[in-house]
């Protein structure tokens, strides 16, 4: 099999800079935990660089080396269940056989709303899915590769966007919401850390790592992220498409209002 630069996927020779990049291959150092670059997954997915790392997952730079094309690759890693020692093993294990139903439970829920979201491929404001498959004790979702700037890094660098711009903007992802939600999916993670801005100037709408079906009044794992989680992600109880909406005006107000100090978008 051909070597692969983990920085940005380009063909490399063994021991010397890569020809794409500059960078050298071999400096490249995952944790512990992370999936070893180089490896393929699928027969099919070969895995870079880590792309992001939170609660619920890892986001990994990968190509498809049958169609010969750059993606991003999501593995379901809930680092409060499970681990993983690369050096030994590619599998990932529960930490106690209490968890582990809900561990199970989590990883079959991650396939279903990857199924799901691979619906809505002609929706241009909602990441598309190319793949998804069960692997190593965990799954995975195969996922398009996306330029462009994140929200939250384009507020730290050039300040607010102004109000009637940001309305502008957010408006084709409130109707993409609606799309998903009438599938009965709930995001549970919208922020400036998950919308993109892209060259074309549309926002798209990133990692469903959090998403979950909007099950009425059945309890839900509790998962929020502060400053635009509704009360109702603090309890894991009464989750539904409002709470999505909850966080999407939250958004909206901390980007598209008039922010006199770039310090207040840290908090």
């Amino acid at each position: 099999m051909r070597t692969y630069c983990p920085y940005c996927m380009t063909a490399a020779q063994s021991g010397a800079p890569c020809p794409h990049c500059g960078r050298d291959p071999a400096s490249y150092q995952p944790a512990s935990h992370h999936f070893p670059p180089g490896r393929l997954l699928h027969d099919r997915y070969l895995v870079g660089r880590v792309l992001g790392e939170g609660g619920f997952g890892i986001t990994y730079l990968g190509i498809d080396v049958v169609l010969e094309r750059l993606v991003a690759v999501k593995e379901y890693f809930p680092n409060v269940f499970v681990r993983r020692e690369s050096s030994l093993t590619l599998e990932v294990t529960c930490y106690t056989d209490v968890k582990q139903p809900l561990y199970e439970k989590g990883r079959d829920q991650f396939l279903q709303e990857a199924r799901v979201m691979a619906r809505f491929d002609k929706i241009a404001e909602i990441v598309q899915v190319l793949d998804f498959f069960a692997a190593n004790n965990t799954a995975y979702i195969v996922m398009e590769l996306l330029e462009g700037e994140i929200l939250r890094a384009l507020l730290l660098r050039q300040g607010p966007i102004p109000a009637p711009r940001m309305l502008e903007l957010l408006e084709p992802v409130l109707r993409a919401l609606g799309a998903m939600h009438g599938a009965g999916i709930i995001h549970r993670d919208i922020s400036p850390d998950n919308l993109m801005l892209l060259p074309n100037g549309r926002l798209k709408l990133l990692d469903f790592g959090c998403a979950r079906d909007a099950e009425g009044g059945h309890t839900m794992t509790v998962m929020l992220k502060h400053g635009y989680a509704p009360m109702e992600q603090y309890t894991g109880h009464n989750q539904g498409p409002w709470t999505d909406i909850y966080a999407l005006c939250a958004t909206w107000a901390l980007v598209g209002l008039a922010v006199t100090s770039r310090a207040k978008v840290t908090h």
